[in-house]
């Protein structure tokens, strides 16, 4: 969208290890995949022209940003918690909200891991919840219950 280079790898890739890169991002999920995102991390991080250049984010980043910062060295500014809807903590002064861009499943073919859903869209119609269930991290990572984007309009953009 802003005529940047952007290529999507899931862990490490040997293909685009020989590369140094502007900018990365490396965004984590379940806390259970907390090695594994650590070793990602720290692999990464060699391969930015300054380690200010790569960003932390996602939901085991949102839930134990201290445990990555101890684990990596990483600072706390390049840990990225809650949801992305601006864009001026990496340094951008465009306004976007990325949280509701629509996903770029383009990304996906040029991947090497095959994704069991690949063939599926996903789509967000509320942010949060109301329940506030002891066993859910969904009230920490988005606290307040909204309705977001227009299914429809999400489908029509992502076709």
């Amino acid at each position: 969208m802003l005529g940047d280079e952007v290529h999507f790898v899931k862990g490490t890739n040997p293909g685009i290890d020989t590369k140094v890169w502007d900018r990365i991002y490396v965004t984590t999920l379940f806390t259970f995949d907390f090695e594994i995102s650590v070793k990602t991390i720290n692999h990464y991080m060699r391969l930015v022209n300054d380690i200010d250049s790569l960003y932390v984010g996602g939901i085991m980043a949102s839930l134990m940003p201290d445990k990555i910062i101890q684990a990596t060295g990483i600072e706390r500014s390049h840990i990225l918690t809650g949801l992305f809807t601006d864009t001026s903590v990496v340094g951008d002064d465009n306004n976007i909200n990325v949280d509701q861009l629509p996903l770029d499943y383009d990304i996906l073919e040029k991947t090497n891991y095959k994704y069991p859903a690949g063939d599926n869209y996903f789509a967000y119609t509320t942010r949060g919840c109301p329940n506030h269930c002891s066993f859910c991290a969904v009230p920490i990572l988005e606290p307040d219950f909204r309705v977001t984007n227009n299914i429809i309009e999400q489908i029509n953009t992502i076709d």
